[in-house]
């Protein structure tokens, strides 16, 4: 027989107050708190045993900062220095450059020293941040307002037969000497100025009879020109495309 017992006589157990309890942590072991005061030991002879050590250390950066505190600021003569990235042909602006003092064996004998100086000439070779601008690394100032857009001018040293061809006003195309042969280097380049003095000595090791003249060629040939010019006299022959064209 089944004794049927009622909802409303169902007994609920609740949970005891102590059922809800967290749990105790365990309280660490005496071994482990032995260990951890024989590694504090450990660690306090160990300081003590370099204590000498360390006082060295210590003494030695108090020495640094006393003299990077009492040390005079840099001396040396001002130049200029470019602060930004200037590519060949690119005109020297004012936010280009900065006045700084170099010390003098660092400072190069050709170094502009005034902003003046530049007016209105373009680099003749590619310029990182941090260089001394000097009279070599800038196009000269006479020939700056005679640039076509793009162009620098490039003081070069051709051989002897190209004197024919080379007159101020020219267009001409530059060959450079290489292994392989003659490799065109400009292929529009304006004639600025020519010297009448022979300047074989220039080029003593290869014996070629040369003068120089000074050339306008578009910026970005200006790398491969002064690559090949390294190497030997350029030649020169009369352009068919003359003036500023888009290569």
């Amino acid at each position: 027989m089944t004794l049927f017992v009622p909802k409303w006589h169902r007994l609920t157990v609740l949970p005891t107050r102590r059922s809800h309890r967290r749990p105790r942590r365990r309280a660490p072991a005496a071994s482990d708190t032995g260990r951890a005061a024989q590694h504090l030991r450990a660690v306090r002879l160990s300081l003590w045993r370099q204590r000498y050590l360390l006082g060295a250390v210590w003494v030695i950066a108090l020495a640094w900062w006393v003299v990077a505190a009492l040390a005079p600021p840099p001396t040396g003569t001002p130049a200029i220095v470019v602060t930004n990235v200037i590519q060949p042909g690119d005109r020297i602006q004012p936010a280009d450059m900065t006045l700084e003092p170099i010390p003098a064996r660092l400072r190069p004998a050709d170094a502009l020293s005034a902003q003046a100086a530049v007016g209105e000439r373009t680099a003749r070779i590619a310029l990182q941040p941090g260089t001394v601008l000097t009279e070599a690394a800038l196009t000269s100032g006479e020939f700056a307002s005679q640039l076509p857009t793009g162009f620098v001018a490039l003081p070069i040293v051709l051989q002897t037969e190209a004197r024919t061809v080379t007159e101020v006003g020219q267009w001409v195309e530059l060959y450079g000497t290489t292994p392989s042969g003659a490799t065109l280097v400009a292929e529009r380049a304006l004639v600025l100025s020519v010297t009448t003095t022979d300047e074989t000595e220039l080029f003593s090791a290869t014996g070629q009879p040369a003068f120089s003249a000074v050339v306008a060629i578009p910026s970005k040939r200006a790398t491969v020109l002064l690559d090949a010019l390294a190497r030997a006299p350029l030649r020169a022959v009369l352009s068919a495309r003359t003036g500023v064209e888009t290569e």
